[in-house]
């Protein structure tokens, strides 16, 4: 990895730390995981121009609508019933992670790999929009039957505030302060990492009584994250299997590098502990299917 991937996971962890230590210091900070939400969307879109975005969608529309479908219906019913069999403290979690949109970074995995840069860039911006609607619907199903307490309409309104004020704000930006937003795409990364700190030490702070009580909570939480990185890796190979190289490689980078963070902040304010410690710990796999991704791309050419 290079040095900003581990001054990242350096930044996540720590500040996870100093949050589960010093509970104290986070109570002013009590509405400062949803603006961090906020701010790490804000910078998405602002990189994005939707006209792009919409180009990209007519030129393969089959391709965009597969993926989405597959990302944020198919894959959080499957993870969550594959969990259910084999993890089942963690299967809302895997629900939620699997369900969430395309992560910001999967179009630079797709340079790094050749994969699709387009297919992925248009899938950010096309599932980011429509996850208000799908993630409470999908997670409505698998709740039914009592297996958790959903707050359907609030997780909805949430979401679609924490999604739709930025992606408002980012496009006005880029249309009338044009010297500013690309001032602000100059120093993203530093923004990024400011606001995944202070949601991180935040967010620990509320859980610090259980997780010093509990530490083994932590291990079970990784190996869950892990678990789940390599089922969406098998998923995304397996439904692309009769395709090319590009696009086996564009699935399965779509599906396994998703929007943790936004989880983070969604199983914090409406779950436990359990989930938003699986969406944190999925940074490890996160970064670290980059290996795999390489030797799978060197089997299959």
């Amino acid at each position: 990895m290079r040095e900003q991937d581990w001054i990242f996971l350096f930044v996540t962890f720590s500040t996870m730390v100093a949050g589960v230590f010093f509970p104290g210091l986070a109570e002013p900070m009590a509405l400062v995981p949803r603006v961090t939400m906020m701010g790490l969307l804000f910078f998405c879109f602002l990189s994005v121009e939707p006209l792009d975005a919409w180009k990209g969608l007519r030129a393969a529309p089959r391709a965009v609508a597969a993926m989405a479908a597959l990302k944020l219906l198919v894959l959080p019913l499957l993870a969550w019933w594959i969990f259910r069999l084999l993890m089942p403290g963690y299967a809302l979690g895997a629900l939620l992670l699997a369900g969430v949109s395309v992560g910001v970074v999967a179009p630079f995995f797709a340079l790094l790999l050749g994969a699709d840069f387009v297919l992925l860039l248009v899938n950010v911006v096309f599932t980011s929009l429509l996850l208000p609607l799908t993630l409470p619907f999908v997670a409505k199903i698998c709740g039914s039957g009592g297996s958790f307490s959903l707050p359907f309409w609030d997780m909805t309104a949430m979401l679609s505030f924490t999604v739709f004020v930025p992606f408002i704000l980012a496009q006005a930006c880029r249309r009338a302060a044009g010297k500013l937003t690309e001032s602000l795409l100059r120093q993203r990364g530093n923004w990024a990492l400011a606001l995944i700190g202070c949601g991180n030490f935040a967010i620990f702070s509320r859980f610090s009584p259980m997780l010093r009580q509990d530490p083994s909570l932590i291990v079970s939480a990784l190996l869950a994250a892990c678990l789940l990185a390599a089922l969406l890796f098998i998923l995304g190979a397996l439904f692309s299997w009769r395709l090319s190289l590009e696009k086996q490689l564009t699935f399965i980078i779509g599906f396994a590098i998703m929007n943790n963070v936004l989880i983070l902040i969604v199983s914090a304010e409406f779950f436990s502990v359990v989930e938003a410690l699986m969406a944190a710990l999925y940074a490890l796999p996160f970064y670290g299917l980059l290996l795999p991704l390489q030797l799978y791309r060197r089997w299959r050419s």
